[in-house]
């Protein structure tokens, strides 16, 4: 009963991250270049955004002002 307990603990964590790094908030004055496997994917702009965590990086931040 604790080795499911304790599973389930890390199921909920590995959630919680996954969640966590696949949600990218951009401010109106920045745009966020995103890379999918290491190439080109594209441009964030001001706003609520979701990503694939593990597949997509922010490459750059880079200021619009």
């Amino acid at each position: 009963m604790e080795i499911i307990s304790s599973l389930l603990i890390l199921f909920i964590l590995f959630v919680v991250l996954v969640i966590k790094l696949g949600i990218k908030i951009v401010s109106q004055a920045d745009i966020y270049i995103i890379e999918r496997l290491g190439r080109f994917h594209r441009v964030l702009d001001g706003g609520f955004h979701i990503i694939i965590p593990f597949f997509d990086s922010v490459r750059a931040k880079l200021s619009v002002r």
